[in-house]
């Protein structure tokens, strides 16, 4: 199944969130995209720096 399925979103939004074309997704979305994965909105959204 396609994360767009599993969050009830259309495929060109999460298209768009993925290649950076939308920085900044609605909280709705967020949450729909985080419940599908199996994580919170919190934990989807962090920025994790590299050395």
């Amino acid at each position: 199944m396609k994360l767009s399925e599993l969050a009830g979103l259309d495929q060109s939004g999460i298209s768009k969130i993925e290649s950076g074309v939308r920085v900044n997704p609605n909280f709705t979305s967020v949450c729909a995209i985080a419940s599908a994965l199996g994580v919170t909105p919190n934990y989807f959204m962090a920025v994790v720096e590299s050395n």
